[in-house]
């Protein structure tokens, strides 16, 4: 088997066809992020600042390059022939397919969304296991001063052929993960993968309104492919909400319930109160003659701002009264004209009948007219 060709387009990062303006681009940028004396003289960068420089070259001159690509093109070619000679007639009569690109696979996630960041909508930062090129060997996965080789398997093309059924296919190559290249001594720091391990922090935007098993798609955040970049696009993260119930409010629709409970003399007298949303709190003007249940609207504090939040009144009453508070509430209440109470009035008015309906009643049931403190 003929010795395999540096892969001097793996070195400076850059497809086969790059042009010469490409080439340039990456040549300049590689050369500044490992000169020697921009790492403070670290023997590792300026081993690798003498592959880039060999790269540029062989790339950077044009006759130079052409021959080299005819070269690594010869190998490729011989790689390919032995991998079709098995096929020999069924090859020649169905022909190969062509590879699709293999996009990484999705990841799941389940997020626990409270009520109020549903309603004001929201952003959550999540961490998830990641990986990112190798700061040591910027992705090739070779040691500082070695070259690395065109993949043996494929000849540098990064897929090779299989034959899962009669008509043949070019598939992702296993020896080189579809990169087309393999290390001749591999990084210590990645063990020649070319990327490492990192915790990737993403800003998850929350919808104002998302609903409880909804699920929120970030494009891009999934896994890897197998040959990282060069085998495709990467997945999707796919996040299933799940929203935590707050006693405080509850989403009807557009709009948000919310229970406020009101002191008794409140609510006759009227009076400003502080009323929570899913924004902090608010001043609102609680009328006079207030009952149980009376709603107050406030106006586009609903879900995203759209709708509103109703304010369901809870008239709360003292407890533990003292003997003066109850003398003290007595004479109050004796003081106010009978016709504050008109129900209570109209009450007294038949109190004989009632009387009598009552004890007629409870005797029916076999109950006794007694009041217990």
């Amino acid at each position: 088997m003929p010795e395999a060709p540096p892969h001097w387009y793996a070195v400076l990062g850059v497809p086969v066809g790059a042009d010469a303006e490409a080439l340039r681009r990456a040549y300049r940028e590689r050369a500044a992020r490992w000169h020697p004396d921009a790492n403070g003289g670290d023997a590792a960068a300026e081993a690798r600042f003498k592959v880039i420089a060999q790269a540029w070259e062989v790339l950077g001159d044009p006759e130079r390059r052409a021959i080299y690509d005819a070269v690594r093109a010869g190998f490729a070619e011989r790689q390919m022939e032995a991998a079709l000679a098995a096929g020999g007639f069924l090859d020649r009569l169905f022909g190969v397919s062509e590879r699709a690109p293999e996009a990484g696979r999705n990841r799941r996630l389940r997020l626990v969304v409270p009520v109020a960041e549903v309603i004001r909508g929201d952003e959550r930062v999540v961490e998830l296991p990641d990986d990112e090129t190798c700061a040591h060997c910027g992705g090739l996965g070779t040691a500082a001063d070695e070259v690395p080789c065109a993949c043996e398997s494929c000849g540098g093309r990064g897929e090779v052929v299989a034959r899962p059924v009669m008509r043949a296919t070019w598939v992702m190559c296993p020896s080189c993960a579809g990169r087309g290249f393999r290390p001749r001594v591999g990084c210590g720091a990645c063990e020649g993968r070319g990327r490492t391990p990192v915790i990737q922090r993403l800003v998850v935007p929350i919808p104002a309104g998302v609903r409880e098993g909804q699920t929120l798609r970030v494009a891009g955040a999934g896994e890897w492919p197998l040959g990282g970049s060069a085998g495709g696009p990467r997945g999707d993260l796919w996040i299933e909400v799940s929203v935590a119930p707050d006693p405080r409010f509850r989403v009807d629709g557009e709009d948000v319930v919310h229970e406020r409970a009101v002191p008794v003399w409140l609510a006759l007298a009227g009076g400003r109160i502080a009323v929570e949303t899913a924004w902090g709190e608010v001043e609102v003007e609680v009328p006079a003659g207030s009952r149980e249940d009376d709603r107050l609207l406030l106006a586009g504090w609903g879900v995203g701002r759209r709708g509103n939040q109703l304010v369901h009144l809870r008239i709360e009453w003292p407890t533990a009264l003292t003997a003066d508070e109850r003398a003290g509430l007595r004479g109050w209440g004796e003081a106010l004209p009978a016709a504050r109470f008109p129900r209570s009035v109209g009450d007294a008015a038949g109190t004989g009948s009632a009387d009598r309906a009552g004890r007629e009643g409870r005797e029916r049931r076999g109950e006794r007219g007694e009041h217990r403190p």
